[in-house]
């Protein structure tokens, strides 16, 4: 996946990955909330670190945290294609343009106009 910057919450509704998250964990009676705030804190903390790494791994990892630090095995993990696609599924809000295109096996992600009402 390749972003041309980052857009989560401005250009992007990512309630999708909030929504995917939550199902995992009502299916498996884990605190949703604590689980959303982990993963995307443990995102923070990877995205901005020092080294670069692809999107998709840094996700891997983020999960193998949270499972970690929620002690729930490798219930995270073991759905990483689910919440990747909940990625690869993002949609924009209203009032912004917005196109992707499918490239190989990867997703990019083009901003053509931005139009904030």
């Amino acid at each position: 996946m390749i972003l041309t910057f980052d857009c989560y919450g401005t250009l992007l509704d990512t309630s999708s990955i909030n929504e995917c998250i939550s199902n995992i964990c009502y299916e498996n009676n884990v605190n949703s909330q604590l689980a959303i705030n982990a993963f995307f804190s443990y995102e923070d903390r990877l995205m901005y670190s020092d080294e670069i790494i692809p999107y998709e791994k840094l996700i891997r990892k983020n999960l193998q945290f949270m499972d970690m630090d929620l002690d729930t095995d490798d219930l995270f993990l073991s759905n990483y294609k689910a919440i990747l696609q909940a990625y690869y599924d993002l949609k924009t809000f209203s009032g912004s343009y917005f196109r992707s295109r499918r490239l190989e096996k990867s997703w990019a992600f083009f901003i053509f106009n931005v139009k904030f009402v």
